[in-house]
């Protein structure tokens, strides 16, 4: 699967440098008796939003954050798939639904990442300006897979949410889960500047006025070289889809342990406070 990253072939990809979109992360893990990786985002000081191709089938998942105070590694506790995550009817198997993972770290996020929340009621209209953030290859040229340590921006218009699209040779492809999309064409003898797909970014985070409106799903870019007289389409898990976001919001509620500890701390400060009173 692919995500996003070129705004144009010719540059370095916008690359954020570590004072920037310091809560995007960077994810290896294990499958198929490989080493791959993804992107991601923080959205508690302790859990990662990411994509469910990203957990299914995989294990030993590690995080990187590179914030100013240089880059740590923090190893995965837990992995989370969406309940309702599936590949789609063939021939179109390659885009799956409500594709969404949750990855809670085995410790604490360094000071420096930022906390990104959640936009699960976005309203906004069709080609609304979206920022896409990820460690995705810059078109795959050069560059060995698992060692990309750069962070890349690029921005692009969000179309519609899909009830359907075209994708895979002009087939429809039912989406109950109602994903985003965003496409660019590339003509003959010019530069797109928008945002493209390429390997690597599955996952990353789809930003709406600073808040996740989605999670890069799938793509048709193959990475390498853009072609002319082409249309290239991104596909995003919607955050707003109730299915898919209320999924994800739940790992930002405390866990019944913690509530049930603290209740017990506030219990008893209270009763010492009545004893001297």
């Amino acid at each position: 699967m692919y995500g996003i990253t070129i705004q144009d072939p010719n540059t370095s990809g916008f690359a954020t440098g570590n004072s920037a979109f310091t809560g995007v992360v960077k994810i290896l893990y294990n499958k198929n008796n490989g080493t791959f990786f993804c992107s991601g985002s923080l959205i508690s000081p302790d859990v990662i939003l990411t994509a469910g191709h990203c957990i299914e089938g995989a294990s030993n998942w590690s995080v990187t954050f590179e914030t100013a105070n240089g880059a740590s590694v923090l190893l995965a506790a837990q992995a989370f798939l969406h309940p309702d995550y599936a590949p789609r009817p063939s021939p179109v198997s390659q885009i799956p639904q409500y594709d969404v993972g949750i990855l809670r770290l085995s410790g604490i996020a360094p000071a420096g990442a930022a906390i990104y929340t959640l936009d699960t009621a976005y309203g906004g209209p069709d080609g609304t300006l979206i920022d896409m953030v990820g460690y995705g290859l810059n078109g795959g040229a050069g560059q060995t897979a698992v060692n990309n340590t750069t962070r890349h921006w690029a921005q692009n218009l969000v179309q519609a949410q899909l009830s359907s699209s075209n994708f895979g040779g002009g087939t429809v492809v039912s989406t109950p889960d109602l994903p985003l999309f965003s496409y660019v064409v590339y003509g003959t003898g010019t530069s797109a500047t928008a945002g493209l797909t390429a390997p690597g970014d599955s996952g990353g985070p789809l930003f709406y006025n600073g808040t996740i409106l989605g999670v890069t799903s799938a793509g048709n870019f193959p990475g390498g070289t853009i072609q002319t007289n082409t249309l290239y389409t991104a596909y995003f898990a919607n955050l707003s889809e109730d299915v898919t976001g209320d999924w994800v919001q739940s790992f930002l509620v405390p866990e019944p342990g913690t509530i049930a500890f603290v209740s017990a701390g506030l219990i008893a400060l209270i009763a010492m406070r009545r004893r001297k009173e």
